[in-house]
């Protein structure tokens, strides 16, 4: 599923009582539905499946009152403040806000921190229900007539690192569905380190994260426009926080994408009142060692010993001790 946010952002500007703004499955696009006139798009088919439908946020999760506030309090302290904080109480606040909003010339400030608020709350709303997203802006009619194409194609400059923006999100039983190619990607990366016949099975990996979510697991993942580069999944328990997988897409890695997920990680343990997210990992795993030591984990606990085993991948030394891997 995919959409351009803008459609996204100019549906929430346009919440109204008699319509209702959705997002259609079958034709990726936003579609209205008022009680009076029926459907925008007069191309819906005559039987519309709530599974096909997605709702829009509506106007409590837009909160634009609170959006409002949020606005007055980012304000330095003077007049302006103090009339915007008086305009937003009783009735009529909204009409009052912008009046005062106004008066001391800060109408314009306050249509694109609205805008800006919008627009976040559009982009969680994509990733929450696993859409992604072009957040390429509109251009101005102005803009537009002055754009021409460059006479010669420019050179491409090459950088170690992209520029792009990404969100740590939850996974949840709305968006799950992103993420099982790069599950999938996790479960041959295994088979391949333990010597296993490597194959895809998709639907393998979307049973696993669907056992997963079902077990209480939080799965964290990095999403750029929704689309998701790499994910962490953490079981919780009253005394821990254990990783129980973390993966980055191949063409992704060394961005500080596993570094971003692994603080999230971190913050959950925090929020549950622990100092540190407990880590298993496999002795040979050379690359996942120096990440956790990277992150500050040189801290070796219990050690998980087998007897010995006839598919041994190799020796490692702990101490004193040889073990067979």
């Amino acid at each position: 599923m995919k959409v351009n946010l803008n459609d996204v952002v100019a549906a929430i500007e346009s919440l109204n009582d008699e319509s209702t703004p959705y997002y259609y499955i079958p034709k990726e696009e936003i579609v209205t539905y008022s009680s009076y006139s029926g459907w925008s798009d007069p191309g819906m088919p005559a039987q519309v499946y709530d599974e096909d439908l997605i709702p829009l946020p509506d106007r409590r999760e837009v909160d634009d009152y609170g959006n409002m506030e949020r606005f007055i309090e980012a304000q330095p302290d003077g007049d302006a403040k103090e009339w915007m904080s008086n305009a937003i109480h009783g009735r009529g606040a909204f009409r009052m806000f912008r009046a005062a909003a106004e008066r001391f010339d800060l109408l314009q400030d306050w249509y694109e921190f609205q805008t800006k608020a919008h627009r976040a709350t559009a982009m969680v709303w994509c990733e929450e229900n696993g859409i992604i997203y072009d957040d390429m802006p509109f251009l101005s009619d102005e803009e537009d007539d002055d754009f021409e194409e460059p006479e010669e194609e420019p050179v491409p400059v090459k950088t170690p690192v992209p520029s792009f923006n990404v969100r740590i999100v939850d996974v949840t039983d709305r968006n799950y569905m992103n993420l099982i190619f790069l599950k999938d990607e996790y479960n041959q990366f295994l088979d391949r380190f333990n010597g296993l016949p490597v194959q895809s099975d998709t639907d393998n990996a979307q049973d696993q994260l669907e056992e997963l979510l079902d077990s209480g697991c939080r799965i964290f993942a990095a999403s750029e426009h929704g689309r998701f580069l790499g994910y962490i999944v953490l079981d919780e328990s009253i005394d821990h926080i254990r990783l129980k997988e973390l993966y980055v897409r191949k063409d992704m890695r060394r961005k500080g994408i596993a570094t971003l997920l692994m603080k999230k990680a971190e913050q959950a343990a925090s929020e549950a009142g622990l100092d540190e997210v407990t880590n298993t990992v496999q002795p040979d795993n050379q690359v996942m060692i120096a990440f956790l030591n990277s992150c500050g984990y040189s801290t070796l606990g219990m050690l998980e010993v087998h007897k010995a085993r006839p598919d041994s991948r190799g020796k490692v030394l702990v101490g004193k001790h040889e073990f067979d891997l």
